[in-house]
């Protein structure tokens, strides 16, 4: 009983030392601004744990027009706010839309050309192929035909170069077929 009355002594309005009424205490519509300030002065320890308990509401709204609440608000601003929000909105859509079809077809165009690029090189190894087995007949074909004639000196060299030739192609890879870096494909991507 002593402590309840120093307690009221410390508030200095001799009433109850609760300093957070309770819902019965409550009264239908309570001002809210400067209780805050009410409580430190009463007791800052208190106003401390008060503070530490206040939450804040914050409302999050995610797409391109603002939320009903807002638009509205818009609309006490201006009439036609809020169509000329949605129009925004709309061509905004409209040329998103606009831009990822021309960016699907300039991958398609670019697929395209990667498959004729791809086409000629395969063309152009096979012609490669075709030219070296030719010249290798033709190689071999003087060479034999050098041999039967008592050349065989000159036979052989004919004979040597030409195999040494088309193995030495065949082994080395020309710059034209080395695959392209990483680099080169982490660039291109991009």
């Amino acid at each position: 009983m002593k402590q309840n009355e120093q307690d009221d002594k410390e508030l200095g309005d001799g009433g109850s030392s609760q300093i957070i009424p309770t819902d019965s205490d409550l009264p239908e519509a309570i001002e809210v601004e400067g209780v805050l300030e009410r409580v430190r002065k009463l007791d800052p320890e208190v106003a401390l744990q008060v503070e530490q308990l206040i939450s804040y509401q914050h409302e999050v709204h995610y797409g391109p027009m603002p939320s009903s609440k807002d638009l509205a608000r818009y609309k006490e601003i201006q009439t036609d706010l809020p169509e000329r929000m949605m129009k925004m909105a709309e061509f905004s859509l409209h040329q998103k839309g606009a831009h990822n079809t021309e960016i699907l077809r300039l991958k398609a165009v670019d697929q395209e050309n990667e498959n004729k690029a791809h086409s000629r090189q395969i063309f152009t190894q096979n012609l490669g192929m075709i030219f070296a087995f030719l010249f290798a007949c033709i190689g071999v074909g003087c060479a034999v035909y050098l041999a039967m004639a008592d050349k065989t000196a000159v036979a052989s060299i004919i004979a040597g170069g030409t195999l040494i030739a088309i193995v030495t192609k065949f082994i080395s890879p020309s710059s034209r077929d080395q695959k392209p870096s990483q680099n080169d494909d982490s660039l291109r991507e991009d």
